[in-house]
């Protein structure tokens, strides 16, 4: 994939480098705040250029939340990554947050802080609560056998976005 990386926390480049990767057609990798090392703020940095970009680009923004060292996660990333499906639809369509540290916006967690979470947004910025996994206690977790719902869910977000713009 063709990305740019986003190191730079100033907000006037910050808007620059996502309107000139928008008009360019280029996909753009939001890093993890442990991946920007010398970016000082580079957790709020990364999540607001996302949703600028979101908000810009007007795709689904989906957020991931996972854990390097959890299991859990790393059985979800392994088949996320195996699913050519799921890495078609996440590079062309959607906006991607992915984030090892959590969320400093709270509404990022409605039902709870655990990992690995899913939560897709639409473009008011409000987490779907609609859109689901299979979880009543966990509303936003994804197994690796969760892989052909979280694709269901994938298209109900681009398609819902799509009736309300």
């Amino acid at each position: 994939m063709d990305c740019g990386l986003l190191l730079i926390p100033q907000k006037q480049r910050m808007f620059a480098f996502i309107i000139n990767h928008l008009q360019s057609g280029k996909a753009i990798c939001f890093l993890n705040d442990s991946d920007v090392q010398g970016c000082v703020h580079a957790h709020y940095c990364v999540e607001k250029c996302a949703l600028l970009f979101h908000s810009l680009s007007q795709k689904p923004l989906m957020v991931i939340h996972h854990k390097d060292e959890c299991p859990y996660s790393q059985a979800l990333k392994k088949a996320f990554v195996a699913n050519d499906t799921i890495q078609k639809m996440a590079k062309d369509e959607f906006v991607m947050i992915n984030l090892v540290e959590e969320a400093m916006d709270k509404n990022l967690a409605p039902d709870g802080y655990y990992v690995p979470r899913i939560l897709f947004v639409d473009p008011s910025l409000t987490v779907r609560a609609d859109i689901t996994g299979r979880y009543s206690n966990r509303h936003y977790a994804y197994a690796p056998e969760d892989i052909a719902l979280l694709i269901s869910n994938m298209n109900k977000a681009k398609v819902l976005l799509h009736n309300e713009l």
